[in-house]
C-alpha cells in the first residue's frame, strides 16, 4: 500500500494503483487535507505492520508517533542539505538515539534511512 500527499491530483500511472491512497490538499482526489489527517485510519484499515516513509520531516514526525503508537516498525528516509556529501563536514548531523544514549549521525553517509524511532524529532 502507497500514501502518498499532494497539493492536487496528478495523472501519474504508478501513484494510481488499486493499493494506493493519494490525498491531494485542493480536494481532487476522494482524500482531502494532508497525510496526516488520513494515515492512522489507512494503517488500521489495511493491517500495516510497517512503515517506510520519506518527505517533509513533520509528516515523518506524525507517522513515527502513529508507528509508536501501534508498535509498527518505521523507516525514514531523511532528507538535509549536504555541504560535502561525503561525512566529513558533519553539516548533515541529526541527532538519533542508540542504545537509549542519544548521538549524532550524519545522513549522508550514516544514513539517508534511519529507524524513525530512534530518531530525535525536536
Amino acid at each position: 500500500i502507497m500514501l502518498s500527499g499532494l497539493r492536487e491530483s496528478l495523472n501519474i500511472a504508478y501513484l494510481n494503483k488499486p493499493n494506493s491512497f493519494i490525498v491531494t490538499e485542493d480536494g481532487s482526489t476522494s482524500l482531502s487535507g494532508s497525510v496526516n489527517d488520513h494515515i492512522e485510519s489507512i494503517i488500521i484499515k489495511n493491517g500495516i505492520q510497517q512503515i517506510y516513509t520519506c518527505g517533509p520531516n513533520p509528516v515523518m514526525k506524525f507517522a513515527t508517533e502513529i508507528a509508536i503508537k501501534y508498535d509498527l516498525k518505521i523507516q525514514t528516509s531523511l532528507e538535509t542539505e549536504f555541504a560535502c556529501g561525503i561525512g566529513v563536514c558533519m553539516g548533515c548531523s541529526i541527532r538519533v538515539h542508540e542504545g537509549g544514549i542519544p548521538t549524532l549521525r550524519r545522513v549522508c553517509k550514516d544514513g539517508p534511512v534511519f529507524d524513525g524511532k530512534a530518531v530525535i524529532w525536536s
